[in-house]
């Protein structure tokens, strides 16, 4: 019993962290690793310019106190 706790908790916090890391695989047989660099900063340049601005007006409640 002990045993089986430690493995699965082991188990979990393994696949934890697996689950948080960077998986991004891209593969095409014969293509060029710095073409498909460039192709996917071009990609991620376009979006960036593309992609409205998030504009965010907002103000603070003003706080009043009272003193007599």
């Amino acid at each position: 019993m002990f045993f089986a706790k430690h493995t699965f908790a082991a188990l979990l916090l393994v696949s934890g962290m697996a689950a948080c890391g960077p998986v991004p695989v891209y593969y095409r047989a014969g293509a060029d690793v710095a073409r498909r660099d460039a192709d996917l900063l071009s990609c991620e340049v376009s979006a960036l310019r593309d992609a409205p601005v998030a504009t965010q007006i907002s103000t603070a409640p003003a706080h009043l106190s009272s003193r007599r």
